[in-house]
């Protein structure tokens, strides 16, 4: 599109003609560009004889020294008839998750040409989180605290906001006096890439792990942190959930093995994710390969076990710790993800790798059942 320039004085006074005739009729806002409300409300200024006029919104980051960055991407975008005024009501305002954004304007005409974009009054979209929905689960003695995908999905990444959560843990089931354990967590919480082609959501970094004093039954509790500045409420208290608490067993799905770099072996320790797979075999060892049909992008270290169960260490030379991830569409229906872990490079050069079964499956499972 060409770009029609617009004197910068004629603006001013029609940005100035539209501001006192705003407050003539009494309106609350008057803006010399465009300013919008919580509600959708908004009001502009003429912009030289424009036929439609082309309305952004960018969240406040990608607005930098008073300009849309570059390559931004707008969170709503409208574009309105001239004819039909300076005034109005956006109605997919509601389509904004909370958080704090500047609208734009910029004027259309019927050659194509535009005018120059023109940033507005800042918005903030503020609201009360909703409540989290928690699986919790007994870790050797420790009470691991797992926030759902659904609640992902349905609120913090989609409509409302992420901030942290605040996980409480307590000996009885009302809740009341002291927490035994309490952490905050998920702040980094965040969408991982699928590995095949599974449509399922990974979401790093949304449970936590709390100690407490000894084995017995406990409650837990947790809420949505919101943000003052942001106008976004912290969430109510999710309803209490009991967890039997053993510190010689778990209920999270391990599965340990070491890979020494010499020998170009994952010796895996750990038989707890049999029922994740379609056998042993799967998880007992993997042999260090390059074949180009197996090797992923951003692998550091790929292998490949019994019936073509791949193990995928991420990183770059020089890291000493990463993700990891193993199997795919070959072995496991198309529906479920990869299993995920990590991996860590000891004192000795040799690299641990933990697989965590409960990563995925357990949270698909218990969502199935949360409300």
């Amino acid at each position: 599109m060409k770009l029609r320039l617009l004197s910068k004085l004629s603006l001013a006074a029609v940005c100035l003609l539209m501001a006192l005739s705003l407050s003539g009729c009494g309106s609350a806002m008057s803006s010399d560009t465009i300013t919008v409300d919580a509600n959708g409300n908004y009001a502009f200024a003429t912009i030289g004889d424009s036929d439609y006029y082309v309305v952004r919104f960018f969240r406040e980051e990608d607005i930098v020294d008073g300009k849309v960055a570059e390559g931004a991407r707008p969170a709503l975008k409208q574009t309105l008839q001239a004819a039909a005024g300076n005034t109005g009501t956006f109605k997919k305002i509601g389509k904004l998750a909370f958080g704090a954004y500047y609208p734009t304007i910029y004027g259309l005409y019927m050659d194509k040409t535009i005018t120059e974009t023109v940033v507005g009054d800042r918005l903030v979209i503020g609201g009360t989180l909703s409540a989290p929905g928690i699986v919790v689960q007994n870790d050797y003695g420790q009470v691991k605290v797992n926030i759902t995908d659904k609640s992902f999905d349905e609120h913090y990444f989609k409509s409302e906001a992420l901030y942290s959560f605040t996980a409480q843990v307590f000996d009885n089931a009302e809740c009341s006096g002291d927490p035994v354990g309490s952490a905050d967590f998920g702040s980094d919480a965040a969408y991982i890439d699928p590995t095949n082609s599974s449509k399922a959501i990974w979401i790093r970094n949304r449970s936590v792990t709390i100690s407490v004093n000894e084995d017995g039954t406990y409650y837990v509790r947790c809420k949505a942190n919101g943000n003052n500045g942001a106008q976004v409420e912290d969430s109510p208290w999710s309803e209490a959930a009991e967890v039997a608490v053993q510190s010689a067993g778990t209920d999270v799905k391990y599965c340990v093995g070491v890979f020494d770099p010499a020998a170009g072996i994952v010796a895996m320790t750990g038989e707890e994710m049999l029922e994740f797979g379609n056998g042993a075999a799967m998880f007992t060892e993997f042999a260090l390969t390059d074949d180009p049909e197996t090797v992923k992008e951003g692998d550091l270290y790929t292998f490949n076990g019994a019936a073509n169960c791949d193990l995928h260490l991420m990183g770059a030379v020089g890291d000493t710790s990463g993700e990891a991830y193993t199997c795919g569409p070959r072995l496991m229906p198309i529906d479920k993800p990869d299993i995920r872990g990590e991996w860590e490079t000891n004192a000795d050069g040799s690299i641990t790798v933990t697989l965590m079964g409960d990563y995925q499956y357990y949270i698909d499972e218990a969502d199935k059942k949360t409300t």
